[in-house]
């Protein structure tokens, strides 16, 4: 089943093709190019892929255990799915926090030791770079990457914003956007400006995301009892936010078009 037959199939019909209690996954990924899903292990310990998202196959990796990842792409300018998971203090394996495939079956875990969380990631065109953003108690830091394989670690300048839950990137903006405490944006991945928020929306941002079709960026408002119906901000440049009006809870939001 290809990707264009699957989006063809009702949103409104879902079913439950993976149900292990032991096995939780908290990111999917899609690749055009291999025509291939994979899911990250978050409390499993096996990568998983699939080519209809129904029967799945047990991935190999170079590293056991390996869990706790919290999110998974692929770049389709690296060739490569790129997975980056949490810091755990207890985790015996919390030096290898960024694993590679070239085809979605096999991994290979990369050797980093900085204690902060990794969770998320986003190709930068007009930089030529995977960019991550993290979570930190005391502090936060991104790393840099041309090729996937070697990482330069930077502390964001201009933000007072100690962790970021999550990144996106507008390639005809050329700006890179997070959702944190603050909707913070740059243009180089490492100087950052934090926006003034919409009116009436005090609390933390989980997810983000630009939109080519509709030429936006679309922030979302995690689970908060205060608040009774705004739950989505977006902007059309970055810089100036808008609220939207709905009345659902939202943890995450993705853009998907098939072009």
């Amino acid at each position: 089943m290809s990707f264009t037959s699957i989006t063809k199939m009702r949103l409104t019909d879902w079913y439950t093709v993976l149900n292990n209690t032991e096995n939780t996954f908290r990111c999917v990924a899609y690749s055009p190019t291999l025509n291939i899903f994979v899911v990250a292990p978050y409390n499993s310990t096996d990568f998983l892929y699939s080519y209809d998202m129904i029967n799945w196959i047990q991935g190999t990796t170079d590293l056991s255990p390996s869990r706790s990842f919290e999110f998974v792409k692929w770049i389709k300018e690296l060739n490569m799915f790129i997975a980056v998971k949490h810091y755990h203090s207890s985790d015996v394996n919390n030096d290898r926090r960024i694993a590679i495939s070239y085809d979605g079956k096999h991994w290979t875990h990369l050797n980093y030791s900085s204690n902060f969380s990794i969770t998320s990631l986003v190709w930068a065109s007009h930089l030529n770079k995977v960019i991550t953003c993290g979570t930190s108690t005391t502090d936060t830091r991104f790393l840099h990457s041309s090729d996937g394989l070697n990482w330069t670690e930077h502390s964001p300048v201009g933000t007072t914003t100690t962790w970021f839950r999550d990144i996106a990137y507008s390639p005809k903006l050329n700006l890179l956007a997070t959702a944190s405490a603050n909707l913070s944006v740059s243009t180089d991945g490492i100087n950052w400006i934090d926006n003034q928020r919409p009116a009436g929306v005090s609390q933390t941002f989980y997810a983000i995301d630009w939109s080519p079709c509709l030429g936006m960026f679309v922030a979302c408002v995690g689970n908060d009892s205060t608040i009774s119906v705004i739950k989505l901000v977006y902007s059309y440049n970055g810089y100036d936010w808008y609220a939207a009006i709905i009345t659902h809870y939202f943890m995450d939001i993705f853009m998907m078009y098939n072009g």
